[in-house]
């Protein structure tokens, strides 16, 4: 079975942000997490239609949003730590990603680490978690910021 990606329409994305969250609704949840890919081709251009939806749900549910870049180590994480920083002026309420996709992943969790603190924000991070010592490494490194740190 093939299927489609999903578009990457700044309308679509708003669309399908609303749905996602009234359905949750629907089933009672109140507050809820996404997580938005910035960089690569799209750019914030997806993180603008999230933060569109969330004010449109205002006063129905929470939308916090998380602002992932795929990469922010090396010369082609550079832009992307530049464009996260842009993110949470827009509105991202949260930053992290996956640093185990990373080539770096302390460097990429250091740049998140160093971003939230600038503002004050929320930490999401993605990980395998199949070595304990890398959690407890994730774990240390994050717990300046607890409790507005998620590992997952």
């Amino acid at each position: 079975c093939i299927r489609d990606s999903p578009s990457t329409d700044p309308a679509e994305i708003q669309r399908r942000t609303t749905e996602a969250a009234l359905l949750q609704l629907g089933h009672g949840a109140t507050a809820i997490r996404t997580h938005v890919r910035i960089g690569d081709v799209t750019g914030l251009r997806a993180l603008e239609a999230v933060l569109a939806a969330r004010r449109a749900l205002r006063g129905l549910t929470e939308l916090t949003t998380a602002a992932v870049p795929r990469l922010l180590t090396g010369t082609a994480g550079a832009d992307s730590a530049a464009m996260l920083r842009d993110a949470v002026k827009m509105g991202a309420t949260a930053v992290g990603g996956c640093p185990d996709l990373d080539p770096d992943p302390a460097g990429y969790t250091e740049t998140i680490l160093e971003i939230a603190a600038e503002h004050g924000c929320a930490v999401d991070l993605h990980t395998d978690a199949d070595d304990p010592a890398r959690l407890a490494r994730l774990a240390a490194m994050t717990a300046g910021l607890r409790p507005a740190v998620t590992l997952g």
